[in-house]
């Protein structure tokens, strides 16, 4: 992998992990379709998602440090932080659950260009169908462990190729009336213990010698930088009630990987 093709991948990465249009489905049709990618480059996909969650932590770790107090601390604001805690603990049930039943098939699935085109017109219809929800909803104090985890299912339903997780959770706290704020900051905080759970699956991969550290380091940071500010555009993005904008990008990119595959058989 050359130093530009590494830096596409970083740009990439760091542009579509928390915009809801599936950095996944990106990264699968990058890979599948241009030449110079293998197997060994599955170490550097975990590089670039770990300098995405490094992204979000920072983001939150207001949250993450109220949370890890709660632990030791009495009190309201210690209390909300507990439950907060243990709503994202919720959440991440059904995709730890989904991996461990169908881990391996999952994976197959990011094989097929067919399946990742069909992913990302799913994807659109979802966000698309945000469009009419209302701006008011229910804060953290009303969220209850259903919403956990019915938000959690969806995450679990984004691990399909082009299926964005972001995309998938912030719909599924709209459609349950969540507060816009609140269904960003859930679906971000809910990503953390994914990410390190998918990062510690692949993480072995990371031993293989004579890896070139230093070029994947840089496009690291690069995913960092990048994925900091989308965060803080995806958040404006659905407090103003505009997310099923991006339903237009992945109904197109869907009909262009279904094209393109069309015209390759």
């Amino acid at each position: 992998m050359s130093w530009a093709e590494a830096m596409l991948l970083a740009v990439v990465q760091g542009l579509t992990e928390f915009l809801p249009v599936s950095s996944s489905g990106h990264l699968a049709a990058i890979q599948n379709y241009a030449a110079g990618f293998g197997e060994a480059d599955l170490a550097y996909d975990v590089l670039l998602h770990a300098g995405t969650l490094v992204a979000v932590v920072i983001y939150y770790w207001q949250d993450l440090a109220g949370m890890a107090r709660s632990l030791v601390s009495t009190g309201a604001e210690a209390a909300a932080s507990r439950r907060l805690m243990w709503l994202v603990g919720a959440g991440t049930v059904p995709a730890a659950a989904g991996y461990l039943l169908l881990g391996d098939w999952i994976e197959g699935t990011f094989r097929s260009m067919t399946g990742i085109g069909v992913g990302f017109l799913a994807t659109g219809a979802v966000l698309f169908a945000t469009r009419k929800m209302g701006r008011e909803g229910r804060g953290e104090a009303a969220m209850g462990w259903s919403d956990a985890l019915i938000i959690g299912t969806a995450q679990m339903v984004a691990m399909l190729p082009s299926v964005s997780r972001s995309g998938s959770t912030i719909a599924a706290a709209l459609w349950l009336g969540l507060d816009r704020g609140l269904a960003v900051r859930y679906s971000f905080l809910l990503s953390i213990p994914a990410i390190v759970g998918a990062n510690l699956v692949k993480a072995p991969v990371l031993l293989t010698p004579g890896l070139p550290l230093g070029m994947w380091l840089t496009g690291a940071a690069i995913s960092l930088v990048l994925a900091y500010a989308t965060i803080h555009i995806l958040l404006r993005v659905v407090r103003t009630g505009h997310l099923a904008v991006f339903a237009y990008y992945c109904w197109a990119a869907g009909a262009a990987v279904l094209a393109v595959e069309l015209f390759r058989r």
